[in-house]
């Protein structure tokens, strides 16, 4: 992994205002963020540089975007083009490029562009982030003309469902990353283009996406909503796959509840006096 750092603890002094502001102790961040303790505490004394993939990590455990905690645009300073995050501006861009995309040659055939989705998609499965950031900025500006030239009908609703797998893929990568803007128009996106596609489960799993965006923003009773509005796309549909997004809905519906719960207790133990 190529990791950049901040400079003279700059980043360590944010995450520690940040985290008081949030009314979490080191260890309470450090378990939201799979760090140790000792890490965060370094970092926050600016006795370690805080690395790209630390950054992220708290910056998704505190509820905040990157450029929060590094005081830059577009996250920790991308000076490396072979930084894992390098590709995130032009994923930017292309996410605007909907009514106008931008490629080179002929769009690409519908069949071709699952190929290269399904690629994407195993190098997601397999950490490889950079890989899939690469790629996503190419096959949306595909994905945009494939769909303006669809005709109506099934052929029509299948393109919808490639540009969806584009628009979640780009939320994946974005919210691993910590560009939780950006993670939440892919979401958004992905809603419009799930719905076109005529797939209920499809809708389901595009309205879950939703959940981390209002988890973000501390907004737990719509985190919650979003669930329900999703599992009422699928109440009547009876097979695997809608167990699987109905299964997919509960963890997230577990993991809303334990912060919730985290919340509320450290509420009760600041009132208390006894945190």
């Amino acid at each position: 992994m190529c990791e950049e750092s901040a400079p003279d603890g700059a980043v360590g002094r944010r995450v520690a205002v940040q985290r008081k502001l949030a009314g979490l102790t080191q260890q309470q961040l450090a378990n939201r963020a799979h760090v140790s303790k000792s890490l965060v505490s370094q970092v926050e004394r600016g006795e370690v540089p805080a690395s790209a993939a630390f950054t992220a990590a708290v910056a998704r455990a505190l509820g905040v975007d990157v450029e929060t905690l590094t005081g830059q645009p577009y996250g920790p300073p991308i000076t490396d083009p072979k930084a894992e995050h390098a590709g995130i501006p032009a994923l930017r861009m292309a996410l605007d490029n909907d009514e106008d995309p931008n490629f080179e040659g002929f769009p690409m055939s519908a069949a071709e562009l699952r190929t290269r989705l399904d690629e994407c998609e195993v190098h997601r499965e397999n950490s490889r982030y950079s890989r899939v950031v690469a790629a996503l900025p190419e096959l949306l500006n595909h994905a945009f003309a494939v769909v303006n030239n669809a005709g109506p009908g099934h052929d029509a609703e299948t393109t919808w469902a490639l540009l969806d797998d584009c628009y979640e893929l780009a939320h994946r990568v974005s919210h691993q990353f910590g560009y939780f803007d950006l993670a939440a128009l892919a979401a958004r996106c992905g809603r419009d283009a799930a719905d076109r596609a005529g797939d209920p489960l499809r809708a389901a799993a595009a309205a879950f996406r939703s959940n981390c965006v209002r988890r973000h923003h501390w907004d737990y009773a719509g985190a919650l909503r979003v669930i329900d509005r999703g599992l009422a796309l699928i109440e009547s549909e009876r097979s695997p796959a809608a167990d699987a997004v109905r299964a997919n809905a509960h963890s997230w519906l577990l993991c809303t509840a334990v912060e919730m719960v985290e919340v509320d207790t450290y509420g009760c133990a600041v009132a208390l006096g006894c945190a």
